[in-house]
């Protein structure tokens, strides 16, 4: 009989393989992980949060804490409320992600006049989507245009297709800076700039809409004053609110601006943004954006249980002389103007009822014709 018994000396070679096979398994494991280990490593020796791709430290958590303690037990409470949001959201917050191809087509449909700048939207996406992190952004963006072209519409639509939130500053009734970056908390109506307001959030980054650049206010505290450095990514790193007093990183901002008259803008802040030029768009356009305009109307109102999903070719091309921010209302009047026939169909005569009801209200307002 032979004897399968091995001898000391085998055996320990044996060993020896199993456990170099072992090693070399781990070390493959640890390269492929090598990464995320040094996060960890780094934020367990640190004691701060993880920043993983996709996201930035918005403040220093310590900042906060400094600027909660130092008011003990005179701290206004708004304020108070603030750093302590602030404080629950975290020091680290996500970034904006690239949108989907369906939604920007989407809007490209909503937005046919719009089409150079949803190109850049597309370009950015691609990009972003071969980063680390897949981090979307865009440059500051001013739009010029007449009025009605749906300029606004355009940024608040773009944020919900982002995800993102959204603040609106209407610069042609702001006298000051504060209404971006805060006022001194020593003032009795002292509050937080909208730069700050808009980061409390989970992300640090969101829309900042800038109305009517062309018209803001000059004088010792000129609105616009904030925005050279928070248009500057390098500066931008720094922003402080002034109510706050604590420095944010705002560098991931996206700053869209809007004005009639582009010449009014001085050239140190025009130079700070990438310049479009929206036209009124063209008869056809205005009917891809009037059905666009309804689709979204009514899925927003109750109406829409009842009255059919899409506008009427013919009602489509009677809002062809129209502006995009005149459908809307239009489409509304004639909708009850449709109810009050006991019809739940708008016809071309409920259009032309809502026009002239509109001419009777603001008789100074432009003659919009039929065809």
């Amino acid at each position: 009989m032979t004897s399968t018994n091995t001898t000391p000396k085998t055996r320990r070679l044996s060993a020896d393989r199993d456990l170099a096979a072992q090693i070399v398994m781990l070390r493959s494991t640890i390269s492929r992980h090598d990464g995320e280990l040094n996060r960890l490593l780094a934020s367990t020796c640190s004691g701060e949060e993880t920043i993983a791709p996709g996201e930035c430290r918005l403040f220093d958590m310590d900042a906060i804490d400094l600027r909660l303690a130092s008011f003990k037990n005179n701290l206004d409470r708004a304020l108070e409320g603030e750093l302590k949001k602030a404080k629950k959201l975290g020091a680290v917050r996500k970034l904006a992600t690239p949108p989907a191809a369906f939604d920007v087509e989407q809007m490209s449909r909503s937005f046919p006049h719009f089409e150079p700048v949803i190109e850049l939207v597309r370009q950015r996406a691609a990009l972003a989507e071969i980063t680390p992190g897949r981090i979307f952004t865009l440059p500051p963006i001013l739009l010029s245009g007449s009025p009605g072209v749906g300029k606004t519409a355009f940024c608040e639509a773009l944020a919900r297709c982002l995800g993102v939130p959204t603040r609106r500053v209407d610069l042609a009734t702001t006298t000051a800076g504060f209404l971006l970056s805060g006022s001194h908390s020593s003032w009795s109506s002292a509050r937080p700039g909208a730069v700050w307001s808009l980061l409390q959030s989970p992300f640090a980054c969101g829309l900042l809409l800038l109305d009517e650049l062309d018209k803001a206010c000059s004088g010792n505290y000129p609105p616009i004053g904030p925005l050279y450095g928070l248009l500057e990514r390098s500066s931008a790193t720094h922003f402080a609110d002034e109510y706050i007093e604590v420095e944010i990183d705002a560098s991931h901002v996206m700053a869209f601006a809007t004005c009639n008259d582009i010449e009014q803008v001085e050239g140190a802040l025009r130079s700070r943004f990438a310049e479009f030029e929206i036209p009124e768009p063209t008869p056809s356009q205005m009917i891809d954006i009037a059905r666009s305009v309804y689709r979204a109307r009514h899925r927003q109102s109750a109406w829409g249980s009842v009255f059919p999903d899409e506008l009427e070719s013919e009602v489509a091309e009677r809002l062809t002389v129209c502006t995009p921010r005149e459908v809307a209302g239009l489409l509304e009047a004639a909708v009850a103007h449709a109810a009050s026939k006991m019809r739940r169909q708008i016809e071309p005569a409920d259009i032309e009822y809502a026009q002239m009801a509109r001419q009777q209200r603001s008789p100074q307002q432009r003659h919009i014709g039929f065809i």
